[in-house]
């Protein structure tokens, strides 16, 4: 995306751009569950919602990682080997998207921090 940073999620227009705070906030609203649409405080406060979908994208690293840990182990009784090894692959899949989508998240959140500043705060 032309003038968006390295990162940049490429659905989204760049900083500044027309109506990039209400595209931004169109596709934060995606990554979250569905019942964060009923909450108009989320819409109001962008930087509120791209908080609360950074820390669920960090969840959800952080779950896949750990079930990558653990899976050899706790599934052993339960799957074949290539089942595990299949399981395996999944879960480095599943962290790289979300290592890159903790990344574009962040550069979201950081425009919206610059852009929607309070006066004198």
């Amino acid at each position: 995306m032309r003038g968006a940073p390295p990162g940049w999620p490429t659905d989204l227009r760049a900083p500044g751009s027309d109506e990039w705070i209400e595209e931004s906030t169109k596709w934060l609203l995606d990554i979250l569950p569905g019942e964060y649409r009923t909450h108009a405080v989320l819409r109001k406060y962008p930087v509120l919602l791209a908080r609360l979908a950074l820390a669920s994208v960090q969840g959800s690293l952080a779950q896949a990682r750990a079930a990558w840990s653990r899976v050899r182990v706790e599934e052993k009784a339960f799957m074949p080997p290539p089942a595990i090894e299949e399981a395996i692959s999944m879960l480095e899949r599943e962290g790289a998207h979300f290592v890159s989508r903790e990344r574009e998240v962040t550069l979201v959140l950081e425009a919206l921090e610059r852009a929607l500043i309070l006066p004198g705060a």
